[in-house]
């Protein structure tokens, strides 16, 4: 293997950092509930146990370069050990990424149970071919005071890193999409986007076969880079998330629609906006409770999501009782598909016979012109239609009680 210019203290002093950087981490990513945050603390947690372990063999190291316990058996298992224990816990790395990204995405029956099983399989098989061999050479190491290898000890220790790439490469579609998904409705653009894309996913597959040649922990320091930057766009998305439904919020709308207008040239009729608002929403809350006005927002919520289409859909909580859907690439008819489909959901709610109350929705929908100079404006027009059929709505009620 090859030799590198970084002594113990260095490598001591990147274990600290490393610790320091995911406590902070933890600590933040512990008051977070969403699904997101919860990945980026579980894999923040098996980084913990790295970095303590690259500081605990540092320090040995250095005790062993200054000779103290050179020729002392114990102290060259000990060394010997916690070396191959990291090499484990950074071995098993990619594979526990795999895991945790596969059931964020899929939940734990993420595939079938052939190929899951056989994953599994390979995982456990060159885990136990690790074990041994690593012992068959904290042996020798304890018995000469040095490391002599082996012609089989070095085709180990070439296998080692080609099944680590080999389980990254199973896990870099999944983590390409989730930082994708991640970066998507924050403050980082597009390009900023791809670019960490590139370094969090691309970068691995060159530091493993480094970190190996030189006996270094390079692809610890990528992923302590990579879940900070994570906790730091899920804060900035923490803030522009409803708490209650999930939603994007308002602050997180005129962001949105802020982006949209400042490219004016591309603004066309195939931008549109739905305003819906809850019917009766107080009577809701006065008559059925508060836990009740909670689990109808959360039910328009989950018809909205129900409702969206796979692309180009932006989904807003606006205030209290009142949603927003920005729809691109869309037409008057599209909008009207989308409508459609939103009441079909509702319907379905309303009948299940789940729900103490019958929830209704007026709706406002337009499609962008010129005249809408700022979002705000573009805003307005949608929710004044919004209003005008609910105004509409209530005068006919008022009718039909007349009737009777």
């Amino acid at each position: 293997m090859g030799t590198i210019s970084i002594n113990s203290t260095s490598m001591f002093y990147f274990a600290v950092a490393s610790i320091f950087i995911l406590c902070t981490i933890l600590k933040n990513q512990s008051l977070e509930v969403s699904s997101n945050s919860k990945i980026t603390f579980n894999f923040s947690v098996f980084l913990m146990v790295q970095a303590v372990l690259v500081g605990i063999f540092a320090l040995l190291d250095f005790f062993k370069e200054k000779t103290v316990f050179s020729n002392q058996m114990g102290f060259d298992i000990v060394y010997a050990s916690v070396g191959f224990i990291f090499g484990y816990v950074s071995y098993a790395t990619p594979f526990i990424l795999f895991v945790l990204l596969k059931v964020h995405a899929y939940g734990t029956h993420f595939m079938n149970d052939k190929l899951r099983h056989f994953i599994y399989f390979a995982f456990v098989l060159t885990s136990f071919i690790y074990v041994y061999k690593a012992t068959h050479i904290i042996y020798a190491f304890s018995r000469d005071h040095g490391m002599t290898f082996s012609d089989s000890d070095w085709i180990f220790l070439v296998f080692i890193p080609i099944v680590k790439l080999s389980f990254f490469m199973l896990a870099a579609k999944d983590l390409n999409r989730f930082l994708k998904d991640l970066c998507e409705g924050s403050i980082v653009s597009k390009r900023a986007s791809l670019f960490l894309r590139i370094v969090f996913v691309g970068g691995p597959f060159i530091l493993i076969p480094l970190g190996w040649y030189f006996t270094l922990p390079c692809m610890l320091g990528i992923l302590v880079c990579m879940v900070f930057v994570m906790q730091l766009i899920s804060q900035d998305r923490a803030v522009s998330v409803d708490f209650l439904t999930g939603l994007n919020n308002r602050k997180e709308l005129m962001r949105y629609l802020g982006r949209l207008f400042e490219k004016t040239d591309e603004l066309d009729q195939n931008l549109g906006l739905i305003f819906i608002d809850i019917n009766d929403f107080k009577g809701i809350n006065d008559t059925y409770g508060h836990n009740q006005g909670d689990k109808a927002l959360l039910t328009v919520a989950s018809c909205l999501k129900k409702a969206a289409f796979k692309k180009n859909c932006f989904i807003c909580r606006y205030a209290g009782d009142e949603f927003t859907v920005v729809l691109k690439e869309s037409t008057t008819e599209t909008a009207q598909n989308y409508i459609n489909t939103l009441e079909e959901e509702l319907n379905k709610c309303n009948n299940s016979g789940d729900y103490a109350m019958t929830i209704s929705l007026s709706i406002g929908h337009v499609q962008y012109s010129e005249k809408y100079i700022t979002p705000d404006e573009f805003i307005a027009a949608a929710d004044q239609l919004m209003y005008g059929q609910k105004a509409q709505r209530k005068q006919h009620q008022q009718e039909l009680e007349g009737m009777l």
